[in-house]
């Protein structure tokens, strides 16, 4: 069973990289106009955005460097800004927070500086798991926008992607 956060980032990216390959079918009123029935972020880009910069901020976070600035939507304009904002995050954790990963630092204390500028305190894995399942959630938010629009969203189920992952070689 391969249950480790090398596989969980790896569905994480795939996961976003399927979002971002939809968004480009979309039009630009598609991707940017606010809904009338806002749930979470009212627009698709502003989800987009906020994944991205999320993944940025945890890295940045996970790597002991400073990370308290908010962005908008207006600071990554375009689809593809934010996409390779995100792709930097994913590449970092690969190179730079995955490698090192152990039984004991997993279990040892994270301490980072959260957005108010309060230390925050909890195990590494936690803070690990929560980016995966904050993608997840925003994610699902994207597929009812999506949907609203009468748009198939892309299917990120882990289930499938499971599947995909245990009949394909890892990509680039």
């Amino acid at each position: 069973m391969i249950d480790d956060f090398a596989s969980l980032f790896r569905y994480h990216k795939e996961s976003e990289a399927r979002y971002f390959e939809a968004c480009r079918a979309l039009t630009t009123e598609q991707y940017t106009e606010p809904e009338a029935f806002e749930v979470g972020w009212p627009s698709i880009r502003s989800v987009i955005v906020h994944l991205a910069w999320a993944n940025d901020l945890w890295v940045r976070r996970l790597l002991g460097e400073n990370a308290t600035m908010r962005v908008t939507e207006t600071d990554f304009p375009t689809l593809e800004s934010a996409r390779l904002l995100s792709l930097e995050a994913h590449d970092r954790i690969a190179r730079q927070v995955l490698p090192d990963l152990t039984p004991e630092r997993l279990a040892a204390d994270f301490t980072y500086i959260d957005l108010a500028g309060k230390p925050r305190s909890l195990p590494l894995w936690a803070a690990l798991r929560h980016l995966i399942n904050h993608g997840t959630y925003h994610r699902g938010q994207l597929a009812s926008k999506f949907s609203r629009k009468g748009i198939t969203p892309p299917v990120t189920d882990m289930l499938y992607w499971a599947i995909d992952f245990t009949s394909q070689p890892e990509s680039a």
